[in-house]
């Protein structure tokens, strides 16, 4: 049997303020005793027991629940001004307003695994697990055109299931495939609207979206060839590795009808990754690519917005090469990142470094040396 307690204490300080127009980046307010937007702070407690137990019902078959009790307690305290302007933009009023809040929720989570072993080399297994998300009040109390957030917002709750097979082969092949299903209720998403006078430009909205249902498989395998294409006696490691998932995410059930059938955000429907790893001697090289299927970054699944912070995250493939030589007493290391110095990015942001797209690193070499005492 495993018991545990987990106690977390967290501390957010938010502020927004004006800061000066000069190019170059500068995170000093202009006053930071009068900030003109906000001043909050977010203190946060966690407590949390958790229990399960391996239950061997058979040398080959064991039953594992599982349970965890959590208790959360989010406030928020501070203040926010309201700014009151002509049609010009002069500021001909203003007030500050206190806002103090408090949140506090008790819930279980329950699981369950099943294992079974029909030989040493070979596991069928099951799971079962109860997911939960929550809201932060630090997410709540923010000021930026491109990003609004739902006052009403409320926490998450799903489940998960998944049922596989791992094992290995004559100790040169290890493999791990399942099928899985995932269940959000109330998914936590973003929305692309563009409803505020008077430039009506795009923005993205963050917002209990809906229901959403995600199934798929997942596979990863590991075969080792070095002694058959080398021999044996030639000290040649080779392995192959790939690792595949395919996942459909929909939106099921939505209060905008206009969502349901859409593609869950930031859920590519393939992602293919595979490589090697040559071991001779004290020389180890490795390599890998990824390929990743194009995916979008809002619920509403617009192709594409005015303002880029929504949008389509386009395919794109990117391999990496490594070496690394063991001496006696140093070591040397070498490593390419993107080989291709392929142009792709894989997030947009709605404020800073944004609002668009965050373009991924170009081709990047590090070159280490170290000594070993």
């Amino acid at each position: 049997m495993l018991l545990g307690f987990r106690y977390y204490q967290g501390f957010t300080l938010k502020q927004q303020g004006d800061a000066n127009a000069l190019a170059s980046p500068d995170f000093t307010f202009l006053n930071p005793n009068d900030l003109e937007n906000s001043d909050f702070d977010f203190p946060s407690r966690n407590y949390a027991f958790f229990a399960e137990n391996v239950f061997n019902l058979s040398p080959r078959l064991s039953l594992t629940p599982g349970i965890r009790l959590e208790h959360l307690r989010t406030r928020s305290e501070g203040t926010y001004k309201v700014e009151s302007t002509d049609m010009a933009g002069n500021i001909v009023g203003e007030a500050r307003f206190f806002e103090q809040t408090g949140v506090f929720r008790s819930f279980a989570l329950l699981g369950l695994g099943l294992s079974y072993k029909p030989s040493e080399n070979w596991e069928w297994y099951g799971n079962f697990s109860q997911n939960y998300r929550s809201v932060t009040f630090s997410d709540l109390r923010i000021d930026n055109p491109n990003y609004q957030l739902d006052s009403l917002i409320k926490d998450e709750r799903g489940y998960n299931l998944d049922l596989g097979a791992r094992g290995q082969w004559s100790g040169r092949l290890n493999f791990d495939i399942s099928a899985f299903y995932l269940r959000y209720n109330d998914r936590i998403g973003f929305l692309v609207l563009a409803n505020q006078p008077p430039l009506f430009l795009d923005y993205r909205f963050q917002t209990n979206v809906g229901d959403s249902r995600h199934y798929g498989i997942e596979a990863f395998a590991e075969l080792e060839t070095g002694d058959w294409l080398f021999g044996k006696k030639s000290g040649l490691k080779l392995a192959w590795f790939v690792n595949f998932s395919w996942t459909e995410a929909q939106y099921i059930n939505s209060q905008n009808p206009a969502i349901i059938g859409k593609r869950v955000e930031n859920a590519p429907r393939w992602m293919l990754r595979g490589g090697f790893n040559l071991k001779w001697k004290k020389l180890l090289l490795t390599g890998q690519a990824s390929s990743v299927s194009e995916q979008y970054t809002d619920a509403t699944n617009s192709p594409r917005t005015s303002t880029a912070v929504g949008g389509i995250i386009p395919a794109y493939v990117v391999a990496d090469l490594s070496a690394q030589y063991q001496g006696t007493w140093w070591r040397a290391s070498l490593s390419v990142n993107n080989v291709t110095n392929a142009r792709y990015f894989t997030r947009r942001a709605e404020s800073y470094p944004g609002p668009g797209i965050i373009p991924a690193n170009p081709r990047t070499i590090y070159l280490s040396l170290g000594l070993v005492f």
